[in-house]
């Protein structure tokens, strides 16, 4: 296997502008269920910041990074990235990691048992 095809995880930031952040919120979850309908997607979950609640974090799992770049290319996402301007200040930072699975499978990886090397 090409070292393209292995899943990647994405960590993807969002900065909320000022008294915008729980519009920013309901906001960022209207993207969850389309993007959970992708086979693709092997998981995304938001999350905020406790320390920072203007600050939100999707993580997530992609069968390879030519299926997540492929999603960029959709209508709903680039559609998504233009309206969040309204609530957040810019687009998210957005990085793409590799799983280095360690330990015991089930808390070594986000893949748990199913990750493998």
């Amino acid at each position: 296997m090409a070292e393209h095809d292995h899943e990647v995880i994405v960590v993807a930031t969002f900065i909320a502008r000022e008294d915008k952040a729980d519009e920013g919120e309901k906001f960022l979850r209207k993207i969850v269920a389309p993007t959970h309908e992708s086979p693709d997607c092997l998981l995304l979950a938001l999350h905020r910041a406790l320390d920072d609640p203007n600050k939100f974090v999707f993580i997530e799992r992609w069968v390879s990074r030519e299926t997540l770049e492929a999603s960029y290319e959709t209508q709903v996402f680039k559609s998504f990235i233009q309206d969040s301007l309204a609530y957040f200040d810019g687009p998210p930072e957005i990085t793409l990691c590799a799983a280095v699975p360690d330990g015991q499978p089930s808390k070594g990886s986000l893949a748990g048992a199913s990750s493998s090397s």
